[in-house]
C-alpha cells in the first residue's frame, strides 16, 4: 500500500496510541514495532502525531530503564520507533534528543552499575542511527559511551562501543 495509507493515518493512529497504552506487554511491544515500520512508509507524514509518539516513546522508557531482569518492555520496539521517527523527519528530530538521550544514557548507566549489558548493543546501534543529528548532543552521551570501554564489560561490549564512537566521529561536525 506504501504511501495510500497516508489518508487513513487520523483513523488508525489514534486507536493504536490509545490500545498501546492499556494493552498487555507483548502486544505493547508487538504494536511498538509495527508503529516504527509505519514511520518508515509514511516518513514525513508522520509529522502531525510526532506529540503522541514521542509521549508513547516516554512512557515506554519508563518501563525499559529498570535493570534488565525487571523490564516489562524489551527496548528493541522502542529503539526501532526512535530510529525510524530520526530517520523520517531527520534534522527536525534534533529538538527531541535531549530527552531521548537521557533515557539512552540512563540504560547505559544501569547497565554499567548492574553488570547487565543486554541493552547496550541496542542503544549503540540507535546512536548510530541517529548519527548526525547527535552534533549538538554529544556532550551528553560521550562520557557514558567512553566509560564502556574500561568497565568489567565483555571485549565485545567494549569493542562495540568503540566502533560506535569511530562510526559517529565523522558523522558529526
Amino acid at each position: 500500500m506504501g504511501l495510500g495509507c497516508v489518508p487513513y493515518l487520523p483513523e488508525v493512529l489514534p486507536d493504536l496510541f490509545r490500545i498501546v497504552c492499556t494493552c498487555e506487554d507483548g502486544l505493547k511491544e508487538f504494536i511498538t514495532w509495527k508503529l516504527g515500520t509505519l514511520v518508515s512508509i509514511v516518513r514525513q507524514h508522520i509529522r502531525k502525531y510526532l506529540p503522541e509518539l514521542l509521549s508513547l516513546v516516554s512512557e515506554l522508557w519508563s518501563s525499559f530503564s529498570l535493570p534488565a531482569t525487571n523490564r516489562p518492555v524489551h527496548g528493541s520496539p522502542i529503539l526501532h520507533l526512535v530510529e525510524q521517527l530520526c530517520l523520517a523527519i531527520n534534522d527536525e528530530f534534533g529538538k527531541y534528543l535531549p530527552t531521548i538521550l537521557q533515557s539512552c544514557i540512563q540504560v547505559l548507566s544501569d547497565a554499567e552499575r548492574c553488570n547487565d549489558y543486554t541493552y547496550v548493543r541496542d542503544i549503540l546501534h540507535t546512536l548510530e542511527v541517529l548519527g548526525g543529528t547527535l552534533d549538538e548532543h554529544m556532550h551528553l552521551f560521550l562520557p557514558s559511551l567512553i566509560r564502556l570501554f574500561k568497565v568489567d564489560a565483555s571485549v565485545d561490549i567494549r569493542r562495540a562501543a568503540i566502533k560506535t564512537l569511530t562510526r559517529l566521529i565523522p558523522r558529526v561536525q
